[in-house]
């Protein structure tokens, strides 16, 4: 029973994660400027938290103030601003920079 309880904590915690990180993932991806993540977060940044706030603050009112639901979206919250701060501090990788001279691979002769 314990090994079941555990299995589903971690196949909801890691979906939970997933989803979160594509929500975040996605906004850079649709902005008009996504190498300019300062100016992505200026603009996007509170949007989204104070969504995201409404929504954990409404489900745990919805589900009576349990301390699973409570626990829950405290977690998902939490992984949220994490993801964000992953985000700005991951470089912005472009075609430029992935690509690196090659050498001739046979000498070169007189």
């Amino acid at each position: 029973m314990a090994a079941l309880i555990i299995f589903t904590a971690l196949l909801v915690g890691s979906i939970s994660v997933l989803v979160v990180r594509l929500s975040v993932s996605l906004i850079f991806w649709i902005s008009k400027t996504p190498e300019n993540k300062a100016l992505v977060f200026k603009r996007y940044f509170p949007y989204y938290i104070i969504g995201l706030f409404t929504l954990c603050i409404t489900l745990i009112v919805i589900a009576q103030n349990s301390l699973l639901a409570t626990y829950y979206f405290c977690f998902i919250f939490i992984t949220a601003l994490l993801v964000w701060r992953y985000e700005l501090r991951k470089p912005f990788k472009t075609i430029e920079n992935n690509i690196t001279p090659k050498t001739p691979q046979h000498p070169e002769t007189p």
